[in-house]
């Protein structure tokens, strides 16, 4: 289901790609991937590393970035990823923005072929891609038991509720446009504000996907979601229950109120 799309001044082939990085006490990881960001093939592009009061070596770190294509901010210690990346996005000067954690890895060709395919795909306003997960060593890790990549685009508002679409941060590239729009990140949840914000990006737009591994997620103790499941779950469950008091919700509410119920019951399992 849609709730309107967004038409405006089109991105160019060679736009400005506006990338932004959350990051806190990541200093070595994020030396990473930053190199990975260097390292890509699309040249025009601007990092906006926002530092959340960092106490290991990241502040020395990044002031010693001589890149005048890298920006760092430094906030007080909020601990709210989303308040992070908005404050990014509130920054970005270019015509797509791409999120990066600062612990996750981009292949060289991630942003060009992102870019090219938006291009390509002129009623879409965002896109994602595949993606491998790997261990703090930068060893593969093979899929959950009975997860299988399924290459959703086009309207994927239900592919999302029901997890078929598998979209991870690193992976997204949307205009700044639409992203400005809906308001970026939502601050008030603690977790799943990405899935929330894809959620609402699917109602807006058609998505085109690359069906390729170009990001490596990283999968260690430092994770965020790391033993917070039950968290997790209430948040979900707080998303469905946004969703359903939307009036324009239409004949998307039964497939809601499913996918809630069982968020539901697997939170009370917990």
């Amino acid at each position: 289901m849609t709730t309107g799309v967004t038409t405006g001044p089109t991105p160019t082939r060679t736009s400005l790609v506006s990338i932004v990085v959350p990051t806190y006490n990541r200093h070595s990881l994020l030396r990473a991937a930053i190199a990975s960001v260097l390292a890509q093939s699309y040249h025009n592009w601007e990092l906006i590393i926002v530092d959340d009061g960092s106490t290991d070596e990241t502040p020395l770190f990044l002031a010693a970035l001589a890149d005048e294509r890298i920006r760092a901010i430094t906030l007080p210690r909020c601990g709210n990823p989303a308040r992070l990346r908005n404050v990014g996005l509130e920054l970005a000067r270019g015509g797509y923005v791409a999120f990066l954690d600062s612990d996750d890895l981009w292949m060289p060709t991630k942003l060009e072929q992102q870019v090219a395919a938006l291009q390509a795909a002129p009623r879409c306003s965002w896109c994602y891609t595949f993606f491998d997960r790997i261990d703090q060593d930068g060893t593969a890790v093979p899929l959950p038991p009975g997860r299988r990549w399924t290459a959703c685009q086009g309207w994927i508002f239900h592919d999302l509720l029901t997890v078929t679409a598998w979209v991870a941060t690193p992976a997204v590239m949307v205009t700044r446009e639409l992203a400005t729009e809906l308001g970026g990140f939502d601050e008030s949840l603690q977790y799943s504000e990405d899935f929330e914000l894809w959620l609402r990006l699917s109602r807006k737009s058609e998505v085109v996907v690359l069906p390729a591994p170009l990001v490596q997620v990283r999968q260690h103790g430092g994770n965020l979601w790391r033993g917070n499941e039950v968290k997790i779950l209430e948040c979900w469950v707080s998303v469905y229950d946004r969703l359903l008091a939307d009036p324009s919700l239409g004949r998307s509410r039964p497939l809601c109120r499913r996918q809630r119920a069982r968020a539901a019951a697997y939170l009370a399992d917990r």
